[in-house]
């Protein structure tokens, strides 16, 4: 069988279901074609554009504002495990690594590419055994790749990083950005929301290897559950060469949605033994604070 997907590849509606999986996919790999389905699928397009945190994601990672990548963050945006509730089982595990993996760019990517490679995978033997499986099933899958793609896209271009985190038995995706440029190098942006913390959001600015910390939550025990693992986590980043500074703390009914700008055009570009620097402080506060909460909720 030759086909190719990508992260253009259409939905799977009741017009072409009945067309072989083969003809489905030439289909929808072909640009025009994807207009054209975009426009006849208007209404829904509408609804999902109106999705102005979604829309705001899919800009912020500069990618393109069309129907599969606003789906996509609207998913992500989710308090709970979004685009990674929909991974096969069997390969959760690789998921699980995700944060095992965050110590820098190089691995991150690495373990991400593995996932969209593995969902890609999944995507091929659903269609392979299109007569066994629904073509909704074969959309979820499809949805789940677009997705992966989507963040290994992100990390590449941004350092912007979506990591599943096992928090109290709810699996829930974690955003983070690492920013390095001329106006902010050495700043780590960290983002979630759960059951029992609320909507969270850590800033850490790493400046002459002093660590310093902002801490917003939409309740009373997020703040709590903050500030009870400051002295762990202050300890433990002392293996990075970094000592701890000020930490603050606030609660708040908005906390912001939107990451750290991308790097401004024209930024001071980082030497090599900066770069190796920042990737050995700003991975590794952005890994152990996760470890940390994820410890605290276990």
């Amino acid at each position: 069988m030759d086909y190719k997907l990508d992260a253009e590849f259409g939905f799977l509606e009741n017009e072409v279901v009945n067309n072989s999986i083969t003809d489905q996919l030439k289909i929808f790999a072909d640009d025009t074609v994807i207009e054209q389905y975009e426009a006849y699928r208007k209404d829904e397009y509408k609804t999902f554009a109106q999705n102005e945190e979604a829309l705001r994601l899919v800009l912020e990672e500069g990618e393109t504002p069309n129907f599969n990548n606003i789906r996509v963050a609207a998913k992500m945006l989710e308090a709970n495990a979004g685009i990674f509730e929909n991974f096969p089982k069997h390969l959760k595990g690789r998921t699980d690594r995700l944060l095992e993996r965050l110590t820098d760019k190089a691995s991150a990517v690495e373990a991400l590419k593995d996932l969209e490679g593995a969902a890609q995978e999944e995507l091929m033997k659903a269609c392979d055994d299109a007569k066994e499986v629904s073509y909704e099933d074969v959309e979820t899958l499809r949805m789940t790749y677009v997705g992966f793609k989507f963040m290994t896209s992100a990390a590449v271009r941004n350092e912007s990083y979506y990591v599943p985190v096992d928090l109290a038995g709810e699996t829930t995706t974690i955003r983070l950005r690492i920013v390095r440029n001329s106006a902010e190098t050495g700043k780590v942006t960290i983002q979630f929301g759960h059951e029992t913390m609320g909507r969270v959001r850590a800033e850490f600015k790493v400046k002459s290897s002093t660590l310093e910390g902002f801490f917003l939550s939409s309740n009373a025990e997020g703040i709590r559950i903050l500030k009870s693992i400051q002295e762990g986590f202050l300890k433990d980043i002392e293996k990075f060469g970094l000592t701890g500074g000020t930490m603050n703390y606030g609660i708040t009914d908005h906390v912001p949605t939107a990451l750290s700008e991308t790097a401004a055009p024209g930024a001071t570009e980082l030497t090599e033994v900066a770069e190796k620097t920042d990737n050995r402080t700003l991975y590794g506060a952005a890994q152990t604070f996760l470890t940390h909460i994820k410890e605290v909720l276990s």
